[in-house]
């Protein structure tokens, strides 16, 4: 059964129509401001959004309207001197800069990206409780945190009736019928009560059972104190019984607040008349271009670098020193068995899914890369930080980060749909910039900041591992 939390389906379903019809919107003018006499920069949704659904998909493409429409409201609210002392004239990148950065993340890749409308906003996420309280399986318990191998079957263990009150003699009912006779045990502490079959208890004491209704009476040798807890272990008839254990998957939100993440350019004025002598333009679109993809870097490398800090899942590491007349190459395809360990340690700890991503140091890759199952995604790796470079036995994305530790390995996965995550990226305002600042050093000094939340759900869906002795 899926659950939503109050409202929970009710607010989902309004972010989305939100996106919907932002992007629906075409026609909406998100900026549009004369730079210089007789040059007017005008920007609409149609523009921002072409070629990204064919792209990237349609669910990239409604996020982006948000983020494009987040962008369109912070410029709107500013009045004409505030802009240009907290802007400047820099606004008229940043629209284009949101539609390089966002759809091109690889944190797509990795994470759940849910989009904030506003500093403060609800992302989402599933969890896994039981249904109905079963033994030691208490309804609304997480299934994960608290597993229970015989939930789906007919035993029922150390279902509790309650604690002694300094008494000998108790009554009360077992919650699962009917049940089946010569199958129930009835116990305060060390004292044990056990049916013969025909309803009767003995033991440690005497008693009754009823197998249609549950209902027991029975009486210990000995007085139970209030501190010991009674409890019952038995099997009921499942058979064409109504009464059947549930599992609920439960959409529920956590509100996250935006934090902001700042950098500073700087670049001397003699630098930036040089380019111009040069070349012949000015240095604004590299200069935008190379705060484009530091951005793009930053906000992927701290992603990864926090799923490596939560990963509750450890693999031994494969270790390259080869065995006494076995070749090396023979030797690296014994890495795959350590992955799979990995992937499906998530598996194990998660109980829902194995890992289906990895994320490798550079010395990891050039063992990844170099086994048979590797299959290369055909295009040249550029740019810094984390690359897609390929897949590895139909199974794995590998990517390829330079920036962690070279022997390196982060398994992880991400689910089909947006609530079946261990961490949630929300990014709010992406790209943001100030205005131009010069001091007596002739240095010019530009800042750029990203604002977003992040929500660390559960750290069982990572693992980490890694190579040793390569040689």
């Amino acid at each position: 059964m899926i659950i939503h939390e109050a409202r929970a389906k009710s607010e989902i379903q309004d972010d989305y129509r939100l996106m919907e019809s932002l992007a629906k919107d075409k026609k909406r003018v998100l900026f549009e401001r004369t730079v210089r006499p007789g040059v007017t920069v005008k920007y609409t949704m149609e523009e921002m959004l072409r070629g990204v659904q064919e792209k990237h998909g349609d669910r990239k493409a409604l996020q982006l309207a948000l983020m494009m429409e987040n962008q369109r409201r912070y410029y709107e609210s500013l009045d004409e001197s505030t802009r240009l002392a907290f802007v400047g004239q820099d606004d008229r990148w940043s629209f284009p800069a949101v539609k390089v950065i966002f759809p091109n993340l690889i944190a797509h890749e990795l994470v759940p990206v849910q989009t904030m409308k506003g500093p403060s906003a609800k992302v989402w996420y599933m969890k896994l409780v039981y249904g109905k309280t079963k033994g030691q399986a208490l309804a609304g318990q997480d299934i994960i945190e608290n597993p229970n191998a015989n939930y789906a079957g007919r035993l029922v263990e150390d279902e509790s009736q309650g604690v002694g009150d300094g008494g000998a003699a108790y009554v009360g009912t077992l919650d699962w019928i009917p049940l089946i006779a010569g199958k129930v045990t009835i116990y305060a502490g060390t004292q044990i009560l056990v049916d013969d079959g025909k309803g009767v208890l003995s033991g440690d004491g005497s008693g009754t059972i009823n197998y249609s209704t549950g209902a027991f009476d029975v009486t210990f040798t000995a007085v139970v104190a209030a501190t010991v807890e009674i409890l019952a272990t038995y099997e009921y008839d499942n058979e064409g019984n109504s009464l059947q254990p549930e599992m609920d998957l439960v959409i529920t939100g956590s509100t996250v607040e935006a934090v902001t993440e700042k950098m500073t350019f700087n670049i001397s004025l003699e630098s930036l008349e040089d380019f111009k002598i040069v070349n012949g333009v000015d240095a604004d679109a590299e200069i935008m271009a190379a705060k484009v993809s530091e951005m793009k870097f930053e906000i992927d490398n701290k992603i990864i670098l926090d799923l490596m800090r939560i990963a509750l899942n450890t693999e031994a590491k494969w270790d390259g020193t080869k065995p006494s007349g076995v070749s090396y190459t023979e030797h690296k395809l014994s890495i795959i068995d350590s992955l799979v360990k990995g992937s499906n340690e998530i598996y194990r700890t998660t109980q829902r899914a194995r890992g289906n991503w990895i994320v490798a140091g550079l010395d990891a890759c050039n063992v990844l890369e170099t086994l048979p199952g590797f299959k290369g995604d055909g295009m040249q790796v550029s740019g810094r930080g984390v690359q897609y470079i390929g897949t590895l036995n139909n199974r794995w994305k590998i990517f390829c980060n330079t920036y962690i530790t070279g022997t390196d390995i982060l398994h992880g996965f991400k689910g089909d749909n947006m609530w079946n995550t261990g961490y949630i990226y929300a990014p709010y305002q992406l790209y943001r910039q100030t205005p131009d600042i010069i001091l007596t050093d002739f240095m010019l000094r530009k800042g750029t900041y990203t604002r977003y939340g992040k929500k660390v759900v559960d750290g069982k869906f990572y693992c980490m591992s890694g190579v040793k002795n390569l040689p």
